[in-house]
């Protein structure tokens, strides 16, 4: 870390989050990106999740959009100006709003439900602590609870009322613990996930430099039961390749902080949503 906790300073009592927090630090990486696959299939392995993606999108056809606009309302919220982190939360809880029904085994769904937002919320949080551990060094506890407390912003900005869910840190790994553990399960839309991931619609020519990486990070760091049941081949030797790709991306903080900083201070400036590129998208039918 570039600066120790007591020079971060206080932690706002609002969003947009600025320069001076540790969020900001931690998004800058540009290994933080590889979360995205990881958050999601956590997020749609949870059964009523599912059924809200299963029912009010286009996953099977337009995968990757979600993804693209899951990211980009995030950092918008949490880095924006604060024009554009007020609108992306109004914008998502539109989207939200009209997302409900009934899952396949009979249990009502709400997207504007406590709960279910806490959980999405968590997987975001879950997932970019994860990947920095591996992917750029070890966040003493200290941090982990600063950025803890950051991230509840979001959360509250997501429709989490304040108060409802974890209190702690502490708290917050033994309420994934216990959701990883008894709710998630290989439902049919993470299994189709699961597949975009292993073999992303990608050009020929990046789908070895690009998805492989993707590919093996998701499955490296999902819970090794919700792995299997999903169909990641894993063993000695894939646990050696995530090895030796994290070596090979903490390599990559010799680059000049402007570049490595470029994904948040994107997020600060533009004024136009982020889309994934035309031939990401695959065409219905």
């Amino acid at each position: 870390m570039a600066r120790s906790l007591r020079e971060l300073g206080p932690i706002r009592q609002q969003l947009p989050l600025g320069p001076e927090s540790l969020s900001w630090e931690i998004a800058r990486e540009p290994a933080l990106l590889l979360s995205g696959g990881r958050a999601l299939l956590l997020q749609v392995a949870h059964p009523l999740v599912a059924a809200g993606v299963d029912q009010h999108s286009n996953y099977q056809t337009d995968p990757w959009t979600r993804l693209f606009s899951t990211l980009d309302t995030v950092m918008t919220m949490s880095f924006g100006t604060p024009e554009a982190s007020e609108k992306a939360a109004l914008r998502l809880k539109r989207r939200h709003a009209v997302v409900n029904g009934v899952a396949d085994d009979g249990t009502p769904y709400d997207a504007l439900d406590a709960d279910l937002q806490l959980w999405v919320w968590a997987t975001l949080v879950d997932s970019a602590i994860v990947i920095y551990q591996r992917s750029i060094g070890r966040l003493p506890s200290s941090m982990k609870a600063r950025y803890f407390e950051e991230q509840k912003l979001l959360a509250y900005a997501c429709g989490v009322p304040d108060g409802h869910g974890p209190a702690t840190y502490d708290d917050f790994t033994d309420y994934v613990a216990t959701v990883m553990n008894e709710s998630l399960r290989p439902t049919k839309v993470a299994r189709d996930v699961a597949e975009q991931l292993r073999r992303p619609p990608l050009p020929a020519a990046l789908r070895a430099a690009a998805g492989g990486p993707l590919g093996l990070v998701t499955a490296g760091l999902l819970p090794a039961r919700l792995r299997d049941e999903l169909g990641f081949q894993w063993g000695p030797r894939q646990e050696r390749a995530l090895t030796a790709f994290f070596a090979a991306t903490r390599a990559q903080r010799a680059i000049p902080g402007a570049l490595r900083r470029y994904p948040v201070t994107l997020a600060a400036r533009r004024q136009t949503p982020i889309k994934p590129p035309k031939w990401l998208v695959r065409p219905a039918g």
